[in-house]
């Protein structure tokens, strides 16, 4: 056999591949519209009020400040407004500006989308007709919702038909459960469950998931794209199932609002996400 000939010239490029699915950062920020029906502040929590994007616009959630200016939307602001929730930077100070690494925060919400009344104490989050975003005390005050259909990498599995009390055996066999219940499937932690823009309802006795922590290795239950797995707050580890003042567990209440607790004795569902 000869020698090998000189190498050919490259061939054309292939295809452009599939859109991801939503990076880390969630750079990938699309505006479905704003809502024709109008709501108060009392919507039945956020998960009620993602729902409600997606009846009208199928596959969208509730925006978030950050997302929203970053859709660099033209549509036209109702007179109202639009409610919206706040975002929360990397070291999860409040902001209502838009930087790629900014999350979803759910203080200035209307106590989650569940108080429908005005009160000097309480804060909701609009966009206004000039597209300026601020806070509003008029939770009662009907506005649209302003949603928005930008894919999140986190995908939000379920809760478990089942409910336990805070001692499950471990961390591990807290996974263990998620993933016999929702294959491939892991205990979902605070951040990462906001990121999902779940509209499932949360069952009545709640759900845990494990905290997170910011860039800035600051506990939080806010949800910054950059945020990871906290586990602090977990009823130790999973391996405690009583009451204590000196022992939390992280649980997301019916409204969708993520809180601690020091009831690890009482049985909830567990939240999983892919």
């Amino acid at each position: 056999m000869g020698p090998a000939g000189a190498q050919g010239p490259a061939g054309p490029a292939g295809p452009a591949g599939p859109m991801g699915s939503g990076a880390l950062a969630e750079d990938v920020a699309s505006f479905a519209g704003f809502t024709v029906a109008t709501f108060t502040g009392n919507l039945g929590g956020r998960p009620a009020a993602h729902a409600a994007c997606g009846a009208e616009f199928s596959g969208a959630h509730l925006c978030h400040a950050a997302e929203y200016l970053r859709t660099h939307s033209s549509t036209l602001v109702p007179a109202a407004g639009a409610w919206l929730d706040g975002s929360v930077t990397v070291t999860g100070s409040a902001t209502l500006q838009g930087a790629i690494g900014f999350g979803r925060n759910t203080y200035d919400s209307c106590e989650n989308y569940t108080f429908g009344a005005t009160n000097p104490n309480i804060y909701g989050t609009l966009v206004a007709q000039n597209g300026s975003l601020t806070t509003t005390t008029t939770c009662g005050t009907p506005r649209a919702l302003a949603c928005c259909n930008g894919p999140s990498k986190p995908v939000f599995a379920g809760f478990t038909a089942q409910a336990y009390p805070g001692d499950m055996g471990g961390r591990p066999a807290v996974h263990g459960i998620c993933s016999a219940a929702f294959p491939g499937s892991h205990l979902c932690h605070a951040a990462e469950y906001l990121r999902t823009q779940s509209s499932t309802p949360v069952p009545p006795e709640e759900a845990w998931l494990d905290a997170s922590v910011t860039q800035s290795n600051g506990g939080t239950l806010q949800g910054g794209p950059s945020y990871g797995r906290n586990t602090y707050d977990s009823c130790e580890n999973y391996t405690f199932g009583a009451t204590n003042p000196n022992i939390y567990g992280t649980r997301v209440l019916v409204n969708g609002a993520l809180s601690t607790t020091t009831t690890c004795g009482t049985p909830r569902r567990v939240a999983c996400c892919y």
